[in-house]
């Protein structure tokens, strides 16, 4: 077997070049260990996998010691028909056996046997996976203790050398009423009209009754001679998405992928903001700093038919904001500009320098500017240096100027001795 995983934009991959003569399903495995599984009770294990070519996956659960299968539904296996993405949903159970706090859960990646379509190379991308209890109602409880965090940093490797019926991916139940105190997840597949774009609304209600919407779009796209890729929705796509919604206090998720299922980027927007005529800001997911920053880019126009289209050649995730949220998120950064000394006493021949504070995220500016205001007294370079060249004082001013276009101005005052 010759096989190798990484993480792609926070997604576990994994990329067989040859499974060889080996033929056991286990001689490519995607695993999460140290998961908690209690006495009696079901778990549903939710998961987005995308492949490159069409081929069949395996889901398992069992005990460190490989001695205890949990049971696991009969729809254990996921076939794909050509290259694609799939949410997918299993559920496993210790019924009698005791509570187990090392247990894990596999994706068999290996070959299945003559009946499922497994090629010697493939590449597996698998995100979003998530367990939760499944209560008496039906409805999921909350994450159990040691959760998967597959497509985390937290994320097992897949193993390689240590037969049951095909079924059809598990449909989304039916919205049911909740019970206080539980939460709920419905998620629906709906047509959008595009046939590269799969589509799914996911209604959560928590156990306070509070609802949350998303819609997760996967569009197959390839980028053009510049490096670009254009994401676009369609009003009769966003018609439909608020229809199934309920609202359109819904935040559109769109993942653009390459025809062997890589992901490029991701485009988020709130379907409320798509307004014929309207301008939305462009910020960048920024993974050091856990925030968003600032693109140098223009705002995208929403047409007057209310069609959304965004081209650009970014990685990561990208979010789409309306002017109210701009402004705040701008304001935020324009406060963060400030220096770290106001004031400063040098000797003549000397330096130090302008330096701006650390709660500043550089990556949200375009240029910075310094200025002196006597450079017989204290002269400053580009990169904010002083030198000190007579007696006396003088201010030193920096211009901060955002992606955005937007400016702030901040001073230090240097006595020269």
């Amino acid at each position: 077997v010759d096989a190798e995983w990484s993480f792609d934009n926070g997604n576990a991959k994994v990329t067989i070049n040859s499974l060889g003569s080996n033929t056991d399903a286990h001689g490519v495995k995607l695993m999460q260990s140290g998961l908690t599984l209690v006495k009696g009770k079901t778990y549903t294990i939710t998961a987005n996998i995308t492949v490159n070519t069409a081929r069949a996956i395996e889901f398992s659960s069992m005990d460190s010691s490989y001695d205890n299968w949990y049971v696991v539904d009969e729809n254990n296996k996921v076939v794909f028909n050509e290259a694609g993405t799939k949410k997918v949903t299993f559920q496993v159970s210790t019924k009698e056996k005791d509570t187990d706090t090392s247990a894990f859960i596999a994706f068999h990646l290996g070959k299945l046997g003559n009946e499922y379509q497994v090629p010697d190379s493939s590449v597996v991308t698998i995100d979003d996976v998530s367990m939760m209890i499944v209560e008496e109602s039906g409805s999921q409880g909350p994450s159990i203790p040691g959760g998967p965090s597959i497509g985390d940093s937290g994320s097992s490797a897949p193993s390689t050398p240590s037969g049951d019926k095909p079924a059809e991916e598990q449909k989304p139940e039916e919205n049911k009423p909740v019970e206080e105190g539980k939460e709920n997840i419905v998620v629906t597949e709906i047509e959008i009209g595009d046939e590269n774009t799969t589509a799914e609304v996911t209604k959560k209600t928590d156990e306070n009754g509070k609802v949350t919407v998303q819609a997760d779009l996967v569009t197959k796209t390839e980028a053009n001679e510049n490096g670009e890729v254009t994401a676009k929705v369609s009003s009769d796509a966003l018609k439909k998405i608020a229809e199934e919604a309920g609202t359109d206090n819904c935040v559109i998720s769109q993942k653009l992928v390459d025809s062997e299922g890589n992901t490029i980027c991701k485009v988020k927007v709130n379907v409320a903001d798509i307004q014929p005529g309207k301008k939305l800001t462009v910020v960048k997911y920024d993974k050091k700093a856990k925030s968003y920053v600032l693109l140098d880019v223009d705002p995208v126009k929403v047409d007057k038919n209310g069609d959304l289209e965004i081209t650009t050649d970014e990685t990561g995730t990208l979010k789409l904001m309306n002017s109210a949220d701009t402004k705040k998120f701008v304001e935020k950064i324009l406060n963060s500009v400030k220096v770290e000394k106001k004031s400063d006493t040098i000797k003549k021949g000397k330096s130090t320098k302008l330096t701006l504070s650390k709660s500043l995220n550089k990556n949200n500016v375009k240029t910075i500017t310094y200025k002196s205001s006597k450079n017989s007294v204290a002269k400053v370079s580009s990169n904010g240096k002083i030198t000190a060249k007579k007696a006396g004082t003088a201010t030193i001013k920096a211009v901060v100027t955002l992606k955005n276009g937007k400016k702030k101005t901040v001073s230090m005052k240097i006595k020269v001795k």
